[in-house]
């Protein structure tokens, strides 16, 4: 049996794990995730409650969120990590301009083209805990992304 768990980023590399949530009685879509140094300290995270939509949506959204703070932090070499397969898939495949989500995934594919190195992978949920739980932590706030220059409480 293999333990999964998050792994450091390279060296001198930030890591973005980003993942996105649903409330299920409400619709109510929400993202969060965090950026961390090759020592795995916490750089900045946020969490985004987004408003109604679905899952996916979610998950694209809290990309765009992620890569632009990272972005507006200064970080150039980034490991991006996210639990959703789908997502990952649709951002690094061409994407036909009929897709529901074509603006939302055209966004992240220019984000990911930036001036900038960035990684994009797959990893499983038990990698993604800490993101896990930002993106349900914005369940508990208003419409709007708010950032975290160190963990919530």
């Amino acid at each position: 049996m293999a333990y999964l768990c998050w792994k450091f980023p390279t060296k001198d590399w930030h890591k973005l794990n980003v993942d996105g949530s649903l409330h299920k009685g409400l619709g109510i879509m929400c993202a969060g995730g965090v950026i961390r140094n090759d020592k795995g300290e916490w750089m900045n995270g946020f969490v985004a409650n987004l408003g109604s939509g679905q899952v996916l949506e979610a998950e694209l959204w809290g990309l765009i969120k992620s890569m632009d703070l990272a972005w507006n932090c200064g970080y150039r070499s980034l490991e991006i990590e996210m639990d959703s397969l789908v997502a990952v898939q649709l951002v690094l495949s061409p994407v036909d301009n009929i897709h529901p989500l074509f603006s939302l995934v055209a966004n992240c594919q220019d984000l990911l083209e930036r001036d900038w190195n960035v990684i994009l992978t797959h990893v499983y949920r038990e990698c993604n805990s800490v993101a896990d739980m930002m993106a349900s932590l914005g369940h508990c706030f208003d419409h709007g992304c708010r950032i975290f220059t160190s963990p919530p409480p």
